[in-house]
């Protein structure tokens, strides 16, 4: 930089408040988060940022995960707190319940349209018949013969899928079915 100018083929350091970087341990030197390769065109002042942006770091990246994580388990515990809120309201008469059934409906429509933003689906397979491939644990397999057929009777935890395939596997209760 010469006057406080970037000159052609410089890199500038773009620095944003709360963001800056990380302190490197054994160098003790500042490493910013992000660098950008700057030049002036027609005598413009402002700098030309090349490609697509910055190089995303270790720290970004992360980051994105810790977030998806977060909003992961905000989710499962959404879907426990509005289970567990449907049961309540199931013990309401009809005519106090079904204001609190739609507040819930609400809710839950909410939840799934956050994480069909992110690409992330929550997916319930309660009543349907238990596959040892499925995506979902079951606690009490361990009760039930190789031959029997078997079907998923209660959802502990949802499965969580994302655009590349499953992010998070689901616990389930399985029960034997009368034939």
């Amino acid at each position: 930089m010469s006057n406080g100018r970037p000159t052609i083929g410089a890199q500038v350091h773009l620095l944003r408040p709360g963001s800056l970087g990380r302190w490197c341990g054994s160098r003790r030197s500042f490493r910013p988060k992000a660098v950008f390769d700057v030049t002036h065109t027609r005598g413009t002042e402002f700098p030309q940022v090349y490609g697509q942006g910055a190089r995303v770091t270790s720290d970004q990246a992360n980051s994105g995960e810790q977030l998806e994580r977060s909003l992961i388990d905000i989710a499962v515990e959404s879907w426990r707190f509005s289970r567990l809120f449907a049961r309540l309201v199931s013990k309401l008469d009809a005519g106090e319940g079904s204001r609190y059934v739609n507040q819930i409906r609400y809710f839950q429509k909410k939840v799934e349209e956050s994480l069909d933003a992110s690409g992330l689906k929550l997916v319930d397979v309660e009543g349907h018949q238990f596959d040892p491939g499925m995506a979902a644990s079951a606690i009490n397999i361990g009760d039930f013969g190789p031959d029997d057929v078997l079907v998923v009777e209660q959802m502990l935890e949802p499965i969580i899928m994302g655009p590349d395939g499953l992010r998070k596997q689901g616990t389930v209760m399985l029960r034997k079915v009368q034939g």
